[in-house]
């Protein structure tokens, strides 16, 4: 899996004045397996993992993504080697019941 930072210019601006160049133009995500929108100050979402479409954030993010695109065993593997230790088990339930349920986070 490759990843791309697609921007609407060549170079934006984050609001903590990090530059970041763009590698493909927004016309690319039409041709990606996935696209994961990054978003402003205004537009964060609090309210967890949604499906179809929504915005999840986090580890979830990423567990979602990874079980879309590679399959379920490749995201509990991903889950398992970023857990801390002694929870690992937990994590990978509670995150793989998230993702597929459309449940709230639960912090």
């Amino acid at each position: 899996m490759t990843a791309y930072v697609t921007t609407p210019t060549d170079v934006v601006t984050s609001l903590n004045g990090v530059e970041v160049v763009g590698r493909r133009p927004l016309g690319f995500i039409a041709e990606a397996d996935a696209v994961l929108v990054g978003s402003g100050i205004r537009t964060r979402v609090d309210a967890g993992v949604h499906r179809h479409d929504e915005s999840p954030d986090g580890q979830y993010l990423a567990a979602w993504v990874i079980s879309r695109t590679l399959g379920d065993d490749a995201a509990r593997d991903v889950i398992r080697h970023v857990a801390p230790v002694g929870e690992k088990d937990e994590m990978v339930r509670r995150v793989m019941a998230t993702i597929h349920a459309g449940a709230p986070v639960l912090n």
